[in-house]
């Protein structure tokens, strides 16, 4: 294992349980480390956690620590307007529920370093509409302006001049996906569980412990299906897991996951929870025998949701036509034809392949170009390469079982 990822999981050990890091590091290699804790959205808490260190003084430990202070401002900007945002919802009646976000970062020992892009509500269906005039409202607009809200099953909101940035969602997961859409019918009747915890004397409404820690593990599941899960999401969820142990239906959470295929995915999370992070496996997963150094590794190496660069991000149309073919019982596609798609599975993100099939090229050419175009990376190659070994790597959690190449 490569000694950057294990200075990194030693570092997070130490932070989420509020000690200090005493490990060894040494300037030469503080470039790298600060780099692997960007690319996983967790740079504040690894500089907060080694800033007093002599030997890292210089300008590598200003840089990254003048970066980081720069993302605590931004997400304490945002954090404070989401906080009068839900205030405003609640004073016109509103009462949606809030998943991920604000209630992670409330775990951690230090929550002002817990950073996070966007903040999640869940509407439960009967509330969506609602929730999408009083975001608008409050000056929040669409990404995707033509979005109908009547059908929709997410959609996300901006505010200009402001960090603010919401995705709504009718369900926690896309209908459409072959691959996941079927994780819904786990929280069809989530919003009958909710509870309201209170941060800065706002009251907030949520998920029950078990449920908001079965979506954690599904939403993983889900990223790790595209092109990775990261290092973050595990912290969640080795957090949310000690904070609510006591109270997680456990035997509902496994057998929500052995149903998902995602069990030993979670054993081996909670595995690398326990042997890396020093936080205590759940019972019930206790018995899964999987040697968790891949997914580890894997986690380590694809940045936060596998985003490290366009081209591991474009090798997700390889794993999850794996897991779709798995499911459906029909032959995959191959890396070739998986990299471009059909007209059926673009027509949702492109609308005019509906009632103009013909431009499938310009689909796939438009497709391309906004990978590319989040990393400059310019390697199909390389692409077709990471998405076959991650395919092995669902094979070897289980999460597929036919070789149908």
């Amino acid at each position: 294992m490569n000694d950057t990822y294990l200075t990194l999981m030693a570092i997070l050990r130490s932070a989420l349980h509020a000690e200090p890091f005493t490990g060894e590091i040494s300037a030469s290699s503080a470039e790298a480390l600060f780099h692997l804790a960007d690319i996983h959205s967790l740079l504040p808490v690894v500089v907060d956690a080694v800033c007093a260190r002599k030997e890292l003084r210089g300008e590598v430990l200003d840089k990254y620590r003048g970066k980081a202070v720069q993302k605590c401002t931004r997400q304490l900007v945002q954090y404070h307007s989401f906080l009068s945002l839900l205030e405003a919802a609640q004073a016109r009646g509103a009462d949606p529920v809030v998943v991920k976000g604000i209630l992670c970062r409330a775990l951690y020992p230090k929550p002002y370093l817990r950073l996070s892009v966007d903040d999640d509500l869940f509407a439960c269906r009967n509330d969506f509409l609602l929730l999408d005039g009083l975001l608008r409202e409050e000056g929040l607009r669409p990404d995707e302006p033509d979005a109908d809200p009547s059908v929709a099953y997410e959609i996300s909101y901006h505010k200009e001049d402001s960090p603010l940035y919401i995705e709504l969602h009718r369900l926690l997961f896309s209908p459409d996906s072959a691959s996941y859409g079927d994780l819904n019918r786990f929280f069809e009747d989530a919003a009958q569980r909710t509870e309201h915890v209170t941060i800065e004397n706002v009251s907030i409404r949520t998920l029950s412990p078990t449920d908001h820690l079965l979506f954690l593990l599904l939403h993983a599941f889900k990223h790790f299906l595209h092109a990775g899960t990261g290092v973050r999401p595990l912290c969640d969820i080795a957090l949310m897991t000690d904070r609510y142990r006591a109270r997680i239906d456990w035997q509902r959470v496994y057998d929500a996951c052995e149903a998902s295929h995602a069990a030993v995915f979670a054993g081996a999370l909670f595995r690398i929870a326990e042997r890396y992070l020093g936080f205590e496996m759940p019972e019930v997963f206790s018995e899964i025998r999987i040697d968790e150094t891949d997914l580890l590794r894997d986690l380590l190496s694809g940045g936060l949701f596998g985003t490290v660069d366009g081209d591991r991000m474009h090798s997700s149309t390889i794993t999850l036509d794996a897991v779709s073919a798995d499911k459906e019982g029909r032959k995959r596609q191959g890396a070739l034809a998986a990299a471009f798609p059909s007209v059926k599975y673009l027509e949702k993100r492109y609308p005019y392949l509906v009632k103009r099939p013909y431009l499938l090229p310009a689909a796939w050419a438009q497709r391309g170009f906004s990978y590319l175009a989040a990393s400059g990376k310019k390697d199909p190659q390389k692409s077709l390469a990471i998405g076959k070994s991650r395919v092995e790597l669902l094979r070897e959690y289980g999460i597929i079982s036919r070789k149908n190449d």
